[in-house]
């Protein structure tokens, strides 16, 4: 639909619109029928388990520095900034540090 917008600029827009959408769909329907599959080996819940895991160790370090990374350039004083990402980091550390078997 976005093409549709810009046709007034480029008058070919609709016709660039058209055509990738018929590419994904081929591309797609060539994806789901030919070369998507089920996996060879039955997975169960101890990979959900573990990604639970390996969630609980990245996501408490990630956000804030992400927070870092994309706020940086809003804030003219970078103090406040390090203040939240030092009370953002800190729910990550004793996340870290408790087992997991006394947060459940």
């Amino acid at each position: 639909y976005c093409c549709l917008i810009y046709m007034a600029l480029m008058p070919l827009a609709p016709l660039v619109g058209f055509l990738s959408l018929l590419f994904q769909y081929v591309n797609d329907k060539w994806m789901l029928l030919r070369y998507c599959r089920r996996p060879s080996v039955v997975q169960n819940a101890e990979a959900a388990l573990e990604g639970l895991m390996r969630m609980r160790f990245v996501l408490p370090w990630l956000l804030p520095i992400m927070m870092v990374y994309f706020l940086r350039p809003c804030f003219k004083n970078t103090g406040a900034l390090s203040i939240a990402t030092v009370l953002a980091l800190l729910p990550g550390i004793v996340l870290i540090l408790v087992p997991i078997n006394r947060l459940a």
